[in-house]
């Protein structure tokens, strides 16, 4: 988990202009957790203890289904969804995120 964490920390700019990390938390469609769950709290707990920063688990149920129907929409085809829709499911789990603040 730690390399995990070492190669987020390695792509940001400048860790001192960071207030807080959002991380998804997968979660099955009724709300449980997954198998998955653990391992996103695992890492969350990590990227905290490296950084110092604040660490929110944030459901992200949904958030790849949206980002499928908007690539589709947007007449990319399955490389190209595929290729986008982690990039734009993080975007969108930031966006419920800060609409919700």
């Amino acid at each position: 988990m730690k390399g995990k964490v070492d190669e987020v920390v390695k792509a940001l700019p400048d860790l001192s202009e960071i207030d807080l990390f959002v991380v998804g938390l997968p979660l099955h469609l009724k709300g449980n957790e997954s198998p998955m769950s653990e391992e996103a709290r695992k890492f969350a707990t990590v990227l905290e203890a490296e950084t110092g920063k604040k660490v929110v688990l944030f459901d992200e149920r949904l958030t790849s289904k949206g980002a499928e129907a908007i690539l589709r929409s947007g007449g990319l085809n399955r490389k190209e969804r595929a290729k986008n829709s982690d990039k734009l499911s993080a975007c969108l789990l930031l966006e419920t995120y800060t609409n919700i603040l």
